[in-house]
């Protein structure tokens, strides 16, 4: 039996979506050298943030834990070339995210400003259905990939037989539109500042990998 002769290609697949959630991510630090002052502190600054919160008219539940460590911090002496002990570095990240409404993000970031004493935070724009448009690029791609084979064996005076394979990483992909980093409150001194957000619309690529079998 003779082997069966394929062609393999690769499909290109693009989507672009306005992003619909506006999301802040929170990162809360407490550093003390005795190990629970740490997360006193740390527990302190955290509540500080979700009265924030509250403040902008947003439920205090709807804040989620995205990590949680507490870790003995040590500083390098050169002349002793030795680490000597610095206390505990308590970390709390969070985040928040709901449906993009201009006047709710102001009302939160204000919040922040004057309630929030000292934590670092990222703002970013995302999707609401993540799982659809990651749908809509697979077969953006598997489409491409199907108009190239037709080309080529069109151009090869072949015609294209059944799918024999797709290989696709069906690997996580993010639909974040990052706008700010490591912004702190205490960088905020004009709290009445009302910034204007226009964030661009999300666009993401990935390729698929199609085999098919050729006949005559």
């Amino acid at each position: 039996m003779a082997d069966t002769r394929t062609i393999v290609v690769k499909g290109s697949g693009t989507v672009s979506q306005s992003p619909d959630v506006f999301g802040i991510s929170f990162d809360v630090r407490g550093h003390e050298m005795d190990y629970t002052d740490s997360l006193k502190s740390l527990n302190r600054k955290v509540e500080e943030v979700r009265l924030a919160v509250e403040e902008a008219g947003v439920d205090r539940k709807a804040l989620k834990t995205t990590s949680f460590r507490i870790k003995a911090d040590t500083v390098y002496d050169k002349k002793t070339e030795e680490y000597n002990f610095n206390g505990y570095i308590a970390t709390h990240k969070l985040k928040l995210e709901f449906p993009r409404d201009t006047e709710k993000s102001n009302r939160l970031l204000k919040a922040i400003a004057e309630k929030v004493s000292s934590a670092d935070f990222d703002i970013y724009f995302t999707v609401s259905d993540p799982q659809a448009l990651k749908d809509r690029l697979v077969e953006d791609a598997v489409k491409n990939a199907r108009r190239k084979a037709d080309l080529m064996t069109k151009a090869a005076g072949v015609k294209l037989g059944k799918i024999l394979r797709i290989n696709y990483s069906w690997s996580e992909v993010h639909f974040h539109s990052r706008m700010t980093e490591n912004l702190c409150c205490e960088a905020m001194v004009d709290i009445e500042a009302q910034p204007d957000f226009e964030p661009e619309d999300i666009e993401k690529t990935d390729n698929v990998e199609v085999v098919w079998e050729i006949v005559d």
